[in-house]
């Protein structure tokens, strides 16, 4: 199902707006990415019907903000270990779903669960992004 989601969105895009990190090599880049601009990092989960929800917010506020704060996405069922690593190289608890916001090498702000919502998207995101 994420995959069919990016692949519409970044249909409808001229630029590509989501990519999936797949591995360590794809996670140190975002790393280096986050130099320069705040990125949003969602940690989702394929067997959650509450991961799937948060997505959809998450998808539908990234359209509206879509040049201030591109979006990654990590699937924990398939990339458990990746997953893990990433929450231990910030400093977080690891949970899913989960949005990162990702600035300067660093967590800025997390939420997970059911306080994944827009606004917290916007109020997260204020200030990181000319």
């Amino acid at each position: 199902m994420i995959r069919k989601w990016i692949k519409q969105l970044n249909k409808e895009s001229p630029a590509p707006v989501i990519a999936e990190l797949a591995g360590t090599d794809d996670w140190q880049h975002l790393l280096s990415l986050s130099e320069n601009q705040a990125l949003l990092l969602f940690k989702h989960s394929s067997r959650c019907s509450l991961s799937d929800m948060a997505l959809t917010r998450v998808l539908n506020q990234r359209i509206k903000r879509e040049a201030k704060a591109p979006l990654h996405i990590i699937n924990v069922v398939k990339n458990k270990a990746l997953s893990r690593k990433v929450a231990a190289d910030l400093g977080i608890v690891h949970e899913s779903p989960q949005v990162i916001v990702l600035y300067r090498r660093r967590a800025e702000a997390h939420a997970s669960h059911n306080a994944i919502t827009a606004s917290w998207i916007c109020s997260a995101l204020q200030g990181l992004n000319p």
